[in-house]
């Protein structure tokens, strides 16, 4: 038999993998937060 009109399926992928992300993200140098003058709106 025949697998006409159906074709065999070969599949094919990729992974995108980032290379210095953690090194250079702007987060990560960001100065720590002064927990002395924030309040909760939850307290009022």
């Amino acid at each position: 038999p025949e697998d006409w009109p159906v074709m065999p399926v070969e599949y094919c992928g990729f992974h995108l993998i980032p290379v210095g992300f953690f090194d250079k993200n702007p987060t990560i140098n960001l100065p720590p937060t002064c927990k002395g003058n924030s309040k909760s709106n939850k307290e009022n």
